[in-house]
């Protein structure tokens, strides 16, 4: 292999290492990010489902205070009626009218009380989701912790095999590698059947000669990926 190439594949692969790290850890990091906003998302919706339980019950318990006034309503004009006390028509309208609100608050009680197992079984959902997405928090913490500062010793030595072989890049080849490297585009990029790799675009065969005998460093006219022999 021509020297130059050698040159650009060792900086190249040192590279790549310290990409994979930072990829890594940013892999990592981001895992935490998006555990913690899931568990904030479910703590919104336990609030939520805790706030709809709670109206739900003090609607039964206004509810079942009116249903218990008018059953004691109820009795009391009915036993104007069974004593023979007051107005006897009155207390027999009062009676009939007693009876019909009853009829409906227990049916709006019944109602209630389904809507509160409801609420409290999406509740008891929206707790176990949580507690399922504060685990998964907790496990991607310690994954990141546990990756951490290994990742940070091996990035260390990477940049410093980075610094030691990036002299060796031969100052003609230094922007183009640069640019290469901008613009995330891959460096070195093989042949087959005549063509790059990479971008499929066909490589003149004095060019991969040149290359395979060491004799030229060249690149693809396509992506701008140096030609390995």
């Amino acid at each position: 292999m021509h020297a130059d190439l050698v040159a650009i594949s060792n900086l190249y692969a040192a590279d790549r290492a310290m990409d994979a790290l930072r990829g890594e850890h940013e892999a990592l990091s981001s895992a935490v990010r998006g555990a913690r906003e899931a568990v904030a998302s479910a703590e919104a919706s336990v609030k939520l489902n805790e706030s709809t339980v709670a109206t739900v019950v003090a609607s039964q318990r206004a509810t079942d205070r009116e249903l218990e006034d008018y059953i004691d309503k109820k009795k009391r004009a009915q036993k104007l009626i069974d004593t023979g006390a007051g107005d006897y028509a009155a207390a027999e309208r009062q009676v009939a009218q007693c009876a019909s609100i009853i009829d409906q608050l227990e049916t709006r009680a019944l109602e209630l009380m389904e809507q509160r197992d409801g609420a409290e079984s999406v509740m008891a959902s929206s707790r176990r989701e949580l507690a399922a997405r504060q685990a998964e928090l907790e496990a991607v913490r310690a994954r990141l912790a546990a990756r951490d500062a290994p990742i940070r010793a091996e990035l260390a030595a990477a940049l410093e095999h980075q610094r030691a072989v990036s002299p060796e890049l031969p100052a003609s080849c230094r922007l183009h590698y640069d640019d290469l490297r901008r613009r995330k585009r891959v460096v070195l990029v093989n042949v087959d059947d005549g063509c790059c790799s990479v971008c499929a675009m066909r490589i003149p065969p004095q060019k991969f000669v040149e290359v395979q005998k060491d004799r030229a460093v060249h690149t693809c006219v396509g992506c701008g990926g140096y030609i390995l022999p």
